[in-house]
């Protein structure tokens, strides 16, 4: 394991990438950046560690140095902006906006490593670039604006200078010229069957319709009529969760096969087993944006069979399966009674198919034996 290193290393690093810059002394948020982002800017162009704003900020509020330790982008620390504010001479409101969680189902905090390569090559300079708050969205995994898929990458910024030496070389052109790999990552990208592109597209889109109708219409459960947001969540988990204690393989791997001809940018890789409550934190703890990617596209794939449609076409039209299909025949038993006793809360209409996939995965299960 890379270990950071020390704090005069890490500057003097910065000045050997020509990351100190004298010329801007006042280094301004961007209206999309987190709040670590413009930070780790801030403390920069000043020349100072993040250890020493973090002793300064604990010096007016040792509870806020905390909580930015713990949680770096969106504070929940009581009058944590005010305090900030008196250490970085910003407006206490300026900072709540730039800490405003983008939804509610935000990448945990070592997560959050997912960037658009025509972003970072957009902003120039090193020290120029930033973290864009939509990028710490869990459920977000394509740059909108690029047409991109996001990727996930070790450091921007100044971020850099805090990483060590191995992960600098392995990473060069990203670091100093990541506009040269746009090129590559588009072609490959564009060569990506358009339904799986179509399928995450439709998941993202589906997703926010799904947030402004919770935030809109929620009733006395929290929940809006639909559910379709509980859905999502509740399948979300089952695709990214090791139901087996002994396993490090998630449910989603399964799909890979059938989604050879985009393994690029949809992966279903193990990872350890997941200790504690079957929540969507497990999903919002998945730092490469290719798992989260994939999982996306298997309730998409899922969620089709609950459309109004009944004509609706299989995700992968000439596939001898579907991809949810993939990854509910190897659903243990564990996993499908969690799934059952979720759906009791699902809308009325969609509860039977679970059963039905259930019946289904089984029928599948025998006839690969």
């Amino acid at each position: 394991m890379l270990r950071r290193p020390p704090r005069r290393q890490a500057v003097t690093v910065m000045r050997e990438m020509g990351m100190i810059n004298l010329s801007n002394p006042t280094v301004i948020p961007h209206h999309d950046e987190t709040l670590s982002s413009w930070l780790m800017r801030w403390a920069g162009d000043r020349h100072t560690h993040r250890s020493d704003l973090l002793g300064m900020v604990a010096n007016v509020q040792i509870e806020l140095a905390d909580a930015l330790k713990s949680e770096p982008d969106f504070p929940s620390a009581p009058g944590w902006a005010r305090s900030l504010a008196t250490v970085i001479g910003m407006d206490a409101d300026d900072l709540d906006r730039i800490a405003w969680p983008p939804s509610p189902w935000v990448l945990a905090p070592d997560a959050r490593c997912s960037a658009c390569v025509e972003c970072l090559g957009e902003d120039g300079d090193i020290t120029a670039q930033y973290m864009r708050q939509l990028w710490t969205d869990s459920w977000r995994t394509l740059c909108l604006r690029h047409d991109l898929p996001l990727v996930q990458v070790p450091a921007f910024g100044w971020g850099w200078g805090l990483v060590g030496n191995e992960v600098r070389r392995a990473h060069k052109t990203l670091m100093r010229r990541p506009y040269t790999l746009v090129k590559n990552l588009r072609s490959a990208w564009e060569a990506t069957p358009s339904v799986l592109k179509e399928a995450v597209y439709g998941a993202e889109m589906s997703l926010l319709e799904a947030f402004g109708e919770h935030y809109t219409h929620a009733g006395k459960d929290g929940h809006a009529a639909s559910g379709r947001l509980r859905v999502w969540e509740d399948l979300l988990v089952v695709c990214t969760t090791n139901w087996q204690p002994w396993s490090d393989e998630l449910p989603i791997s399964a799909a890979v096969p059938t989604l050879s001809a985009g393994r690029r940018f949809f992966r279903g890789l193990r990872a350890p087993p997941f200790e504690g409550d079957h929540n969507l934190i497990r999903f919002r703890s998945l730092e490469d944006p290719s798992i989260r990617r994939m999982a996306l596209a298997c309730v998409a794939d899922a969620l089709q069979n609950m459309a109004s449609r009944p004509t609706a076409e299989p995700l992968m039209k000439g596939k001898a399966r579907k991809i949810w299909q993939d990854v509910a025949t190897v659903l243990p038993p564990n996993a499908w009674d969690w799934l059952s006793l979720r759906a009791e809360q699902w809308p009325t209409t969609w509860r039977h198919w679970v059963l039905d996939w259930r019946r289904a995965a089984l029928v599948s299960s025998k006839k690969v034996q």
